[in-house]
């Protein structure tokens, strides 16, 4: 059985990261601290005043309900 490591990320993204109907992983920030992604998408949703969403990602598959601040 082949032993390998649950990589645990956090992604914070808002509509701009969509292109073409897919979201672009390049236009989103990534973390590998939840408290911190947390911060970043509470500070992001005031500032620029939009909905901002942070996505759990695990080995590469996206949470399927992200947490959205407005």
């Amino acid at each position: 059985m082949e032993n390998f490591e649950m990589k645990k990320e956090y992604a914070v993204y808002t509509s701009q990261a969509m292109v073409n109907g897919i979201y672009d992983n390049d236009l989103m920030d990534w973390f590998e601290d939840y408290e911190i992604a947390k911060d970043f998408a509470f500070k992001t949703a005031k500032e620029k005043n939009v909905d901002t969403m942070l996505s759990v990602v695990v080995n590469g598959v996206f949470s399927d309900e992200p947490e959205i601040f407005e």
